[in-house]
């Protein structure tokens, strides 16, 4: 008994759903059919083999060739004739592969001598020569812009003609452009909404909505949105911080927006106090306040660490490793066109 469960134990690390009972083998949820038990191997990747066939997730598959078969990676499995992909919970041979030259690309994309492809996905009309992968999701080469796999199509599902390969980039985490469009998770913006801008790699302005990390924000009015720098923006009904780590929008609800400015570091002020996203510094001195590095900030007489205030040591240590926060301070006049010019 307690070999058989070691046993068990041994099967279900290697081959990740595979057990046996009563000297048979068995998939979870599904017996495989005229598995031979005495010559049965789990090869990973939910593949296993006997002296007859290979078995992909307990079903068996008679069209690959047993004897050159392959395990490339956890996706991926090649014999004579063919390269396997993993879809879900599908096995998938990839069109008009030469198994011989496939080779493993970075992020989901791969290659033999002829073809491109992602994931099980043939690219369409893809040049070798110049292919380059950009991200986990775009590539593209002198010609065409592909998304997953997939070239760039517009909103009637036809190639996009205006794309334009050569001055294609990103923008932040979510955006994309060329010279003619922007581009969201692959679809042109510029085709569904019309002229649009992108703004600080998060907001895009177009003319009817405004998308905030690519999805369009039903918070905020396009026609009186406005970039203030920094990932703080104003509309007609207030002033907001986004919130990239959380990720939301932070009602500025506390200052006054005729005489709000964006520092730097999520610090601002008016005519009233400094700012750190919401929270006024408590006892700021406005006129020698400087942002520096990494979240801190300071005026001549106290050091702040985002809202909060440090104390004596946490200010004696900071400086201690990093001593360029001594040096004099200039007043925030000086501080703030500083920041102008850097945007």
């Amino acid at each position: 008994m307690k070999k058989s469960i070691i046993f068990l134990i041994v099967l279900f690390v290697l081959g990740g759903l595979y057990s046996t009972q009563n000297s048979s083998i068995q998939y979870v949820g599904e017996l495989p059919k005229g598995i031979d038990v005495n010559s049965y191997e789990v090869l990973g990747g939910f593949y296993t083999k006997d002296k007859n066939a290979i078995y992909f997730r307990g079903e068996k598959f008679s069209e690959i060739d047993r004897e050159s078969f392959e395990l490339i990676n956890d996706f991926y499995a090649k014999d004579k004739s063919s390269v396997y992909c993993t879809s879900s919970f599908d096995l998938i041979s990839l069109r008009s592969v030469d198994p011989q030259s496939f080779e493993i690309l970075e992020f989901d994309y791969s290659k033999d001598s002829s073809h491109i492809y992602y994931r099980s996905r043939l690219l369409e009309s893809p040049d070798l020569d110049t292919f380059t992968i950009i991200n986990n999701l775009y590539v593209k080469d002198k010609n065409y812009i592909y998304y997953k796999g997939e070239m760039l199509k517009n909103n009637k599902g036809e190639i996009l003609k205006s794309m334009d390969s050569s001055s294609f980039e990103l923008i932040g985490n979510t955006y994309a452009k060329d010279k003619n469009n922007i581009y969201i998770e692959g679809r042109n913006l510029t085709d569904l909404r019309g002229d649009s801008v992108i703004l600080g790699g998060v907001f895009i302005q177009a003319k009817d909505v405004v998308y905030v990390d690519g999805k369009i924000s039903k918070d905020l009015d396009s026609g009186s949105f406005q970039y203030l720098g920094d990932n703080y923006i104003k509309d007609r009904n207030g002033i907001y911080a986004y919130s990239e780590s959380l990720p939301v929008l932070i009602d500025i609800y506390s200052v006054d927006a005729d005489t709000f400015n964006v520092l730097s570091g999520g610090y601002t002020q008016d005519k009233n106090s400094i700012y750190y996203l919401q929270n006024s510094l408590s006892g700021i001195d406005m006129e020698t306040f400087q942002v520096l590095a990494d979240g801190y900030a300071r005026d001549k007489n106290q050091a702040f660490k985002e809202s909060l205030g440090m104390s004596a040591d946490e200010w004696k240590d900071l400086t201690s490793q990093f001593p360029e926060f001594l040096m004099p301070l200039p007043p925030l006049s000086y501080a703030k066109s500083l920041k102008r010019e850097a945007l």
